[in-house]
């Protein structure tokens, strides 16, 4: 079972790997609304200034708001879960920019990338 500490605790792993990308990160404005044990809302911003997490909406629209259970995304942020795999099993809901959280999902390795030449499904 998941607490609110050890989703923070994964969110700030994903955050500190962000900061340490060498190529620049697009600015984003990602909501994470997690449902759960150790759930709520949070903020996580790309751009020129960095990388911030903070707990709470933010200010502004979303680029991308991720959707889940507190669980489904701590196994996916720690590795444990194909990021992918959760979204397309329905353990994960997206909405907005899908592709700048696909990107971001392989830059980080939080999901398997595709294989060329391959089909999924």
């Amino acid at each position: 079972m998941a607490t609110s500490h050890s989703i923070e605790r994964a969110l700030e792993s994903i955050a500190k790997r962000m900061r340490e990308q060498r190529a620049p990160l697009a600015p984003h404005h990602i909501r994470l609304n997690l449902r759960g044990d150790g759930g709520g809302v949070w903020t996580l911003r790309t751009g020129a200034e960095g990388v911030s997490l903070t707990s709470g909406e933010g200010d502004g629209e979303p680029t991308v708001e991720v959707i889940a259970e507190a669980e489904a995304i701590r196994g996916v942020l720690e590795g444990e879960v194909d990021g992918r795999e959760a979204f397309l099993a329905g353990g994960i809901r997206v909405r907005g920019d899908v592709m700048a959280i696909e990107q971001l999902s392989a830059a980080l390795g939080t999901h398997k990338p595709r294989s060329s030449g391959g089909t999924d499904g």
